[in-house]
């Protein structure tokens, strides 16, 4: 694989737990290919490669992964130490605008993370 890949980690809380893998492992096996797809065009390509159809920045350095289809999912992700893409939250979009909780569980998130492991 091209050195110049985007790496791409599941955010663990400090129970061990990893909420965008079990979202992702909880979906139905083509739902889980449409998002493992998104992941793979993300890691190839990188944010600053794709355009709003596949990723879109939200604010205070959070982005947004976009799955749509019959059903719409979202996977929120913030980029750590250059080209490392923490995953930090991911939900079954049901309106047009986003609820405030999934953004707020995002920055929780990287907070913890940024506590934890450095940086920013």
């Amino acid at each position: 694989m091209d050195s110049n890949n985007w790496q791409i980690y599941f955010y663990k809380n400090s129970k061990g737990e990893q909420p965008v893998k079990d979202y992702i492992n909880n979906l139905k096996a083509a739902e889980q290919a449409k998002v493992r797809n998104k992941l793979n065009l993300l890691k190839e390509f990188g944010p600053f490669n794709l355009d709003i159809n596949h990723v879109k920045y939200l604010k205070d350095k959070i982005w947004e992964l976009r799955i749509v289809g019959k059903d719409h999912h979202r996977i929120f992700w913030f980029i750590f130490n250059s080209k490392n893409i923490i995953l930090l939250h991911a939900f079954h979009k049901k309106t047009q605008k986003i609820p405030q909780i999934h953004i707020q569980k995002s920055f929780s998130r990287k907070k913890d993370f940024i506590k934890r492991y450095g940086g920013e």
